[in-house]
């Protein structure tokens, strides 16, 4: 289960956050320490940008409303240097969990948003840091009030890496495919998975063992996906049980049997994921024990952190209180003696005409100023200036004294999950289904015909033109269906094919196609010779991505019955679970599913296939159509 962004995610967001630009940032808001929102507006426009530390951001339409009564020093920071100045331009940094909104300010005023780990937010003029909202320290790097900012080291960017740079990565990994991809190639978890699905090689390949042409084919698959952020179908993930489990900017391949949630903005499904994400999430390979230990030990030390800044925030407070004392007591004294008339509610909008006067909140007795720094600072009008700062002292002693016992508490924590972690206490997964061998044509769509030829089509644009560029060859036929979303077929040495795989061939181009959604019984489909296949539009004519253009004449098979088997038949000596017209399965095996399409789920058919057969469900799920069916019967019975 998702409970922090991905790269992809912040790519995704910030291309919706561009609808912001020129707007200018009324007010700043600060709830809980880990969450801010900011309000937008422009000429009939409003708008929210809200941003959950460790977590998520995302954009409402409006202003989102919330009870301000006691501003943080943070948020009342940002208002001072930001509010009224307009969104100039907002970036992600690289292909990191960052995100810069910079202002159009005479000053060059930036904030700076950190979602890794437990999350940052960081306000700069220029090069340097005015406040962040958490001071960190680490070995090459200090974020704090007045120092430089620096990003951190910076993570590759998978979408700037050409064939070579790609290539050097990944024959020089001594990980799996997987965990290559995703630290070495920066794509996290999720793309990592799907670009090995839709590679067609298994998670634990070695890096190394994959061929020139794969690592070509990889490039390609993960430039698609910064092409799908542009057209984007963003939707929840629904488990078997019914709960959510990922948010995403675009469909991935590898989710085709999950149940989705389609939201019309990426912003909309953020905001409903993340606000009902479970406080208890369970990490893979983990047990609840583990996990909760985790987040208690992250919150400690957050609070930790919070605890040292504010005592000496205090601190600060009062010994400026004391270096300014003229100033400030004459300031303090002169709104005393306005107030003694007891009317404080009418005295406010003259107190506001003191310099130095940020806000006066009657009902409290709260008087806001302005110090030399630039910092703020609350003073209680019904106390003098050295109560004033006794009050700030006592506040940063108290900050203290929790500050000394949140440590023992989280040192406690970190013994108990060390030995939790050394009694190796894990929560096991069931045994994993053992993937049947791989060939080179299952990166593709494929069966055998009942004459023995190898008939391969494609998965989508990519790898029609994938299949077209790299496959087709003299002596091969090209197969295609007489409708539009239909794959690329190929029958490799399919000049010696009889009419049976031809026919078997024209089936499949027909089943694959969106004929299957559309429930159609049957279709039509033709085969032509690769010398008539061309990727070369006419004067005047457009070729789409995974489009050819046909010249001469096409040999049509029509009205072909829309139906197909699914079984587990010997490849090559090895066992594979193939899908394809009926005789050419029969031809392989007497014991196989038949099924077409219908109003079945087509998760749950695969489901028992995997079980049937004892291979994981991804394997199941390229070998099926996209639709589904209807299972009509099972041979032999």
């Amino acid at each position: 289960m998702k409970s922090q962004f991905t790269s992809f995610d912040i790519a995704a967001m910030v291309r919706e956050f561009q609808s912001c630009i020129g707007l200018r940032a009324e007010k700043f808001f600060l709830i809980g320490h880990n969450e801010l929102f900011f309000r937008l507006s422009g000429p009939g426009d409003k708008k929210s940008i809200s941003i959950k530390l460790g977590q998520a951001m995302w954009l409402e339409d409006g202003f989102r409303t919330t009870v301000d009564s006691e501003p943080p020093t943070f948020a009342m920071l940002l208002r001072k240097y930001l509010s009224g100045s307009a969104l100039k331009k907002v970036t992600q940094h690289g292909f990191d969990r960052i995100v810069i909104f910079e202002f159009e300010t005479q000053e060059q005023f930036r904030l700076i948003a950190e979602l890794f780990g437990t999350g940052n937010l960081i306000l700069v003029r220029g090069d340097t840091i005015v406040q962040p909202l958490t001071s960190k320290s680490w070995k090459a790097r200090e974020v704090k009030a007045g120092k430089i900012y620096e990003f951190p080291p910076e993570s590759a960017d998978p979408f700037s890496l050409d064939l070579p740079a790609l290539t050097s990565v990944i024959r020089n990994s001594n990980r799996d495919l997987v965990r290559c991809l995703a630290t070495e190639v920066n794509l996290g978890g999720a793309y990592a998975e799907e670009a090995c699905h839709e590679l067609g090689r298994e998670k634990n390949d070695p890096a190394k063992d994959i061929t020139d042409d794969e690592i070509e084919e990889l490039r390609g698959i993960i430039l698609s996906f910064w092409d799908k952020m542009d057209e984007p179908s963003p939707h929840i993930l629904i488990d078997r049980d019914g709960l959510q489990t990922d948010v995403l900017p675009f469909e991935l391949s590898m989710h085709s049997l999950m149940e989705k949630k389609p939201i019309q903005r990426f912003s909309e499904a953020v905001k409903e994921y993340f606000a009902n994400l479970p406080a208890n999430i369970v990490t893979p390979g983990k047990s609840a024990r583990e996990a909760q230990l985790e987040r208690q030990l992250a919150s400690q030390e957050e609070a930790l952190l919070n605890l040292d800044v504010q005592t000496k925030e205090y601190q600060e407070l009062g010994d400026m209180l004391y270096s300014e004392y003229a100033g400030l007591d004459k300031l303090l004294s002169s709104v005393q003696k306005l107030l003694g008339s007891g009317n404080w509610q009418a005295a406010s909008s003259d107190i506001l005409g003191f310099k130095g006067v940020k806000s006066f909140d009657p009902s409290e007795g709260i008087l806001t100023v302005s110090m030399a720094d630039g910092r703020e600072a609350r003073l209680d009008v019904r106390a003098n200036l050295n109560e004033n700062a006794a009050m700030m002292y006592d506040k940063s002693k108290k900050a203290r004294h929790k500050a000394e016992g949140a440590k023992a508490a989280l040192i406690e924590t970190k013994n108990l999950l060390e030995g939790l972690r050394k009694a190796g206490i894990r929560e096991r997964d069931q045994v994993q289904k053992k993937p049947t061998k791989k060939f080179w044509f299952d990166r593709f769509r494929w069966f055998i015909s009942s004459e023995g030829f190898l008939v391969v089509g494609g998965r989508d644009t990519r790898t029609n033109d994938l299949l077209v560029k790299k496959h087709l060859k003299d002596g091969d036929l090209y197969v295609h269906a007489d409708a539009n979303g239909a794959p690329s077929i190929v029958i490799k040495e399919g000049t010696g094919a009889g009419e049976a795989t031809l026919e078997e061939a024209c089936i499949y181009a027909v089943s694959f196609s969106k004929a299957w959604k559309s429930q159609l019984a049957s279709g039509n489909a033709y085969w032509v010779k690769p010398d008539q296949v061309s990727k070369t539009p006419n004067p005047g004519e457009f070729v789409p991505k995974g489009a050819f253009i046909i010249r001469g004449k096409r040999n049509y098979s029509r009205k072909l019955e829309i139906r197909l088997a699914i079984a587990m038949v010997d490849v090559q000596g090895s066992p594979k679970v193939m899908c394809g017209p009926v005789n050419a399965v029969a031809a392989k095996t007497k014991d196989y599913y038949l099924f077409v399409p219908g109003d079945e789920k087509r998760s749950n058919f695969a489901k028992l296939l995997s079980d049937a057969y004892s291979v994981p469900i991804e394997e199941i799920d390229r070998a099926l159509p996209p639709g589904d069916v209807s299972v009509t019967k099972l041979i032999p019975q």
